[in-house]
C-alpha cells in the first residue's frame, strides 16, 4: 500500500521547485516592423538598484530584448536614485522592488525601497520630461514602491 503522505510531501516538493518564476532566456522576440532603427530609440533604464524581482538580465530579460528589437536602448541602472543616474534616460522602469529588510523575510511589516530623497528627485525628473514605468504586483513589492506611487497620487 501506498503511504499517502509521502505522495503529499512528493507533490509539495515538486511544485516548490517548479513554481518559480524563470524567464524564458532563449526565447528571442521578433518585430517585423520596429518602432525606431535598431538602437536609435529612446533610452530606457530598468531600476536594478532596489533588490528588484525584474532585472534586465534576469526575469525582465525577454522584456529588454523585446524593448531592443524595437530599437530601444535599454541598460542595467544599479545605483540609487539620485540627480545624477539619469543621464540620457528616456524611460526609467522600476519592477516590483524590495526593501533591504524585506529581501529574506516578505512577512510584514514591508518596508520602502526607496528613500524620500529618491521620491522627490524621481519625481522631479519625471515632472522635468522623463517617463516612468511602476510595477508593484505581489507582497512585498507594493508597500516597497507605495511612497513612489502616492507622490504621483496612485493609490
Amino acid at each position: 500500500m501506498i503511504n499517502l503522505k509521502i505522495i503529499l510531501v512528493l507533490l509539495f516538493l515538486n511544485s516548490a521547485v517548479t513554481g518559480q518564476q524563470v524567464a524564458d532566456s532563449t526565447f528571442i522576440p521578433e518585430t517585423l516592423a520596429p518602432a525606431f532603427e535598431k538602437g536609435k530609440g529612446p533610452v530606457v533604464y530598468i531600476d536594478e538598484a532596489h533588490n528588484n524581482f525584474h532585472t534586465a538580465g534576469g526575469r525582465f530579460q525577454v522584456f529588454a530584448r523585446l524593448l531592443e528589437a524595437d530599437g530601444y536602448n535599454v541598460r542595467p541602472s544599479v545605483e540609487k536614485i539620485n540627480p545624477d543616474i539619469f543621464g540620457d534616460c528616456n524611460i526609467y522602469v522600476i519592477s516590483n522592488a524590495i526593501a533591504d529588510e524585506n529581501v529574506e523575510n516578505w512577512d510584514k511589516p514591508n518596508y520602502s525601497a526607496f528613500t524620500e530623497r529618491e521620491v522627490r528627485v524621481l519625481n522631479k525628473w519625471v515632472k522635468d520630461g522623463g517617463c516612468l514605468l511602476l510595477i508593484a504586483d505581489h507582497m512585498p513589492c507594493p508597500d516597497a514602491s507605495e511612497k513612489i506611487a502616492l507622490s504621483f497620487g496612485v493609490e
